[in-house]
């Protein structure tokens, strides 16, 4: 699920494609108006979204096939419609790729996922409105996937936060900054963290911080809530909170002012 731009008023709202069809799925949202595109991506899940000011309109990068049955590095931008494109430079295929704006550097990140063969990763690419260039930082987060939105731009310190995820045999609890000025990995060490786990994570700009919500580890679904400062993660206690859950949608509304959860998974599976 791709959040509203603060300072682009011409796309006030959410945006959700595709994803996993199963059993055990709770859905928390305002009012959703489906779309009736005449040309649409094929079903996938794990794909990476990310809102792309250049153009004004939402990037959608690979995933895997319904069902599981293999990935894609095809790409499609969502602007009233479904545009599919072909860049001259692309990602190979994968899954679970953390993707986020970064405000910043006025470009798309996009970081790791697993291959077609299930080997986690960690290339980091931007989309520069016109193609994807690979990135070779100095230093790189170790290779995981996120299978949910991972990575999200920290609009108080201008990078790209990245948090968890997986190597496929564990879960990660590691916090790494990305900074889209000098392109480098900076890897955080606060004080206080969340466990290891898959997760989602937004910028709540009415608070001006992180919010991490739930996910899963290898006991289960988690949920509990956490906000990121530039320094430390801090627990909240709210009063009224979702059940544990993992791989949800979790998005700033520009229109609400409110950070919104959707769409989450009740059973877990590295």
């Amino acid at each position: 699920m791709v959040g509203s731009f603060p300072r682009q008023p011409v796309f006030a709202g959410l945006l959700m494609f595709g994803g996993c069809l199963m059993s055990s799925l709770q859905a928390q949202s305002v009012q959703w108006v489906q779309q009736n595109p005449t040309t649409y991506p094929s079903q996938r899940c794990c794909p990476g979204m990310a809102f792309d000011p250049v153009d004004a309109s939402s990037v959608l990068f690979s995933g895997s096939y319904s069902g599981g049955g293999g990935t894609s590095n095809d790409m499609w931008l969502w602007h009233k419609t479904w545009y599919f494109i072909t860049p001259t430079s692309s990602p190979s295929a994968r899954k679970g790729a953390g993707m986020a704006l970064d405000i910043a550097a006025n470009n798309i990140v996009l970081f790791g996922g697993t291959d077609s063969s299930g080997n986690p990763l960690n290339d980091t690419w931007i989309w520069n409105g016109l193609t994807w260039v690979q990135q070779f930082p100095p230093v790189s987060p170790p290779p995981r996937r996120f299978d949910a939105q991972g990575m999200v731009y920290d609009d108080a310190t201008k990078q790209v936060v990245l948090f968890g995820g997986t190597n496929g045999s564990s879960y990660l609890g590691d916090t790494w900054s990305w900074n889209g000025v000098t392109r480098t990995w900076i890897e955080n060490f606060p004080a206080t963290t969340p466990s290891p786990r898959r997760t989602v994570l937004a910028f709540d700009y009415a608070a001006g911080n992180v919010v991490l919500f739930g996910g899963d580890d290898a006991a289960g679904q988690l949920g509990d809530t956490w906000i990121w400062d530039g320094v430390n993660w801090t627990e909240l206690f709210p009063p009224a909170s979702p059940s544990p859950r993992s791989m949800g949608a979790f998005a700033w509304d520009a229109s609400l002012r409110r950070v919104v959860l959707s769409a989450a998974r009740l059973t877990t599976s590295i």
